[in-house]
């Protein structure tokens, strides 16, 4: 049941107003066969619709504050990406043993490992949201490693122009992919395809790499990577094929970076000496850091009901440093099972599910899970 968004009353006329009962008739009730007038049972209502209003907001401050280890029984590999298709899969890639490793799951919490054509480690993955996964990583000898999947278990190979490293993939919801990855000597690898097969490259400022890129669902794509000598590399598109170079407040690698749907762009990355580099934006253009409470690498961010996870390396406190955020600007740490870096984490209407280094039994899969 949705929650309610409008006071709900027993009676509409101009006697029905909203009256506390007198004491008297707390204590005593009311008699047999009487009912209760309507501005008392209003008085009532209004109480319990202020405690729904406030149990919402307060469940809006812990959804991610508990993380829930999966055992998921599979081989102890690296994963560094994950994502959801905004319909009930789940799919998570990372380094190769006979394949690449992909898993897919249904809830975050039982995986099941997909097979995929060659023995190339993945770095990211992504879906359009209309039925289409792409995958992208480490370069094979012939180009950079893509593959596709109309449903996250059958994976085909896709060809580029070169043979680079991709470390980010993403889709603008409308038509259009962009991956970025390595310097290629002359700029950082950033190609473009309208249906994930056919991939064009495009040109940008500077011989950087970049990590990560995300869009705005609305106009704007941004791309982060590695510090330049000035400042971190961002660089913003309005269609994926002309990209801007925007000045941000630190020369320091950036690794993740997201879009809450509306008004806020947030981009995390490395240690800076004082804290993790977190930096935010309204428009991709301006960017401002905020502060978080520890000196620990951030690998990855996501957004989803109004709160901000960011996941990074293990910390000196014993497990993997987490932070979330309901604005992007206050950052409080969170506890979750094992000292094993978290490398990658994505969002659903219900969930946020983090990736990252193996243990000694399987891979490391945590969720947080909400509403």
């Amino acid at each position: 049941m949705p929650k309610p968004t409008v006071l709900p009353e027993w009676a509409t006329d101009v006697l029905a107003e909203n009256t506390e009962p007198a004491l008297g008739i707390k204590q005593t009730g009311w008699e047999d066969g009487k009912s209760a007038p309507s501005f008392w049972m209003n008085w009532w209502m209004e109480n319990v619709f202020d405690w729904t209003v406030w149990l919402d907001g307060y469940t809006d401050r812990i959804i991610v504050s508990n993380w829930t280890e999966r055992l998921t029984n599979l081989n102890s590999e690296e994963l560094r990406g994950v994502a959801y298709d905004g319909s009930g899969l789940w799919v998570s890639v990372g380094t190769a043993t006979g394949d690449a490793y992909i898993i897919s799951s249904p809830d975050s919490a039982i995986w099941t490992e997909r097979t995929n054509p060659k023995a190339i480690s993945l770095l990211a993955v992504a879906h359009d949201q209309s039925g289409l996964w792409v995958a992208v990583g480490d370069k094979d000898g012939t180009d950079t490693y893509i593959v596709t999947s109309p449903d996250g278990s059958a994976w085909t190979e896709r060809t580029s122009a070169k043979d680079m490293d991709a470390h980010g993939v993403a889709h603008d919801g409308s038509g259009l992919w962009v991956v970025v990855g390595q310097g290629d000597g002359s700029d950082a690898w950033i190609i473009s395809s309208p249906d994930g097969i056919n991939w064009t490259e495009r040109s940008n400022p500077k011989n950087r790499r970049l990590n990560a890129n995300a869009h705005d669902g609305s106009g704007l794509w941004v791309a982060v990577g590695v510090a330049d000598g000035t400042d971190a590399y961002i660089v913003t598109s309005p269609d994926g094929t002309n990209w801007t170079e925007q000045a941000n407040p630190k020369n320091v690698d950036l690794n993740g970076v997201a879009f809450n749907g509306s008004d806020l762009w947030v981009a995390v990355g490395r240690a800076d000496g004082g804290d993790a580099y977190i930096i935010t934006s309204p428009d991709g253009i301006n960017w401002t850091e905020q502060s978080n409470p520890l000196n620990v690498d951030l690998n990855g961010v996501a957004f989803s009901d109004g709160s901000w996870v960011a996941v990074g390396d293990t910390s000196t406190d014993g497990d993997a440093y987490i932070v979330t955020s309901p604005n992007g600007i206050d950052w409080t740490e969170r506890t979750n099972p094992k000292a094993n870096d978290l490398l990658a984490v994505g969002s659903s209407p219900g969930s946020f599910t983090a990736v990252g280094v193996p243990d000694a039994d399987d891979v490391y899969v945590i969720t947080s899970l909400f509403r």
